[in-house]
């Protein structure tokens, strides 16, 4: 099936050009951004959309030694009017106790500077010296305070033309950039409203992916996140049961339909979970209503009682896809980093039941890198070369890239 859908997008690939570009001006496009895909070879779709990724150190050296070039371009595409920028502040948390994270940040520094920026790490959090973080490698990264002088947010004697806010804050922290000069990626307004909704990317990517498809004409079901959505549901009645139960059988007979229509023998599988996170309750995964009430059953008293959340306001009841083996045997979901619109590079999340004492050990068993090269058009694992699967992926991060792009210019 794929090879019928990839033939379709070569087909069709100068109007998708114009596609992307004409989408991308419309909204506002974050600097970085990366999004999940699930593969199961009969579908292929984006399932999860970060706007604050980490894990620039997973990618492959071939692919960041192509970023310097992305960055540049970012900038002289969506900040042409700032003329050569030179001082670019990186807000970043002090928080975090996975070295792995500044790994990232150290890395992004390094880019940046590579790209002729000159670049300092900062926060939003009250801290009254100069904080340390230490990466893996026990590299000490200095993280300094900010202040706001004349509506502009500096630190120490670093006055940046430009702040990526790399990192999220607490609201009250972020209020203080409502009113500084500079610009700022993601947009302020975005950032002082940070709920983000898993039915709101769905909602902006499925969109996407209907347009895209009348683009292609392919069946938007090929790429689409179908999801249904239950408001304040109570576990604690059997009201509130009864409500998703009915949710879960509308959205398994039209999976039903599309896997007959496709001949696909494997059985459709749904995931129900807080629309705004687990917190509350955990992630179910079933295939048939009747599992649905069992578990809510046996676990509702587990899942309602660890955080005294049995009324949820929000809960999405969506379809989840298997995963198959890509390069014969590498197992996961794939990570796709963007700068901008354009594709960076990315990783597989592996499944895996290789483990090492050697936490660095272990990562290399867990996120393995791929290599999409400068065209994107084809996927590199090692010495092996998939000349097809690149072109999909390429298009599917992207549009995953607008659906964030455009859940920002809504809070906006």
């Amino acid at each position: 099936m794929q090879k019928e859908v990839i033939s379709s997008i070569k087909k069709k690939s100068y109007a998708l050009s114009t596609w992307f570009e004409n989408h991308a001006k419309k909204v506002p496009i974050p600097f970085m951004s990366a999004v999940t895909i699930r593969d199961a070879g009969f579908k292929v779709a984006v399932t999860e959309f970060d706007l604050f990724p980490k894990g620039l150190n997973t990618l492959s050296t071939t692919d960041l030694s192509n970023a310097s070039n992305l960055i540049k371009k970012y900038f002289s595409r969506f900040y042409s009017e700032l003329g050569k920028l030179k001082r670019v502040l990186i807000l970043v948390s002090t928080t975090h106790t996975n070295p792995f994270v500044y790994d990232h940040f150290d890395l992004l520094v390094r880019l940046m500077k590579k790209s002729g920026f000159k670049v300092q790490l900062a926060t939003l959090e009250q801290i009254s010296t100069p904080f340390r973080a230490q990466t893996s490698k026990k590299k000490t990264l200095e993280i300094l305070s900010t202040r706001i002088e004349s509506n502009r947010l500096i630190c120490e004697n670093f006055d940046p033309e430009f702040i990526y806010v790399a990192d999220s804050f607490p609201i009250e922290q972020v209020h203080k950039l409502l009113n500084v000069a500079q610009p700022i990626t993601p947009h302020r307004r975005a950032l002082v409203n940070p709920k983000r909704k898993v039915s709101d990317h769905y909602h902006m990517y499925n969109t996407l992916i209907a347009d895209f498809c009348r683009e292609t004409e392919l069946d938007p079901w090929l790429f689409a996140s179908l999801y249904n959505l239950e408001a304040h549901v109570n576990f604690d009645e059997k009201s509130g049961v009864e409500k998703i139960t009915r949710a879960t059988e509308e959205l398994l007979i039209d999976l039903y339909d599309k896997h007959q229509k496709y001949q696909i023998e494997e059985r459709p599988q749904i995931q129900i979970k807080n629309n705004t996170g687990t917190y509350g309750m955990g992630i179910l995964t079933i295939r048939s209503p009747r599992e649905l009430k069992k578990l809510f059953l046996a676990k509702k008293k587990k899942k309602t009682s660890a955080k005294t959340q049995a009324v949820i306001n929000d809960v999405i009841v969506h379809e989840t896809l298997p995963v198959r083996p890509i390069f014969k045997n590498l197992q996961g979901e794939m990570v796709v980093y963007l700068i901008g619109n354009d594709i960076l590079g990315g990783y597989i999340r592996a499944y895996t039941d290789q483990t090492e004492k050697n936490l660095t050990k272990s990562r290399t068993h867990l996120f393995q890198p791929l290599t999409f090269g400068k065209s994107g058009a084809q996927l590199k694992y090692k010495s092996k070369v998939d000349r097809q699967l690149g072109l999909l992926y390429q298009n599917l991060s992207k549009i995953g890239g607008l659906a964030i792009g455009y859940d920002i210019d809504r809070k906006i």
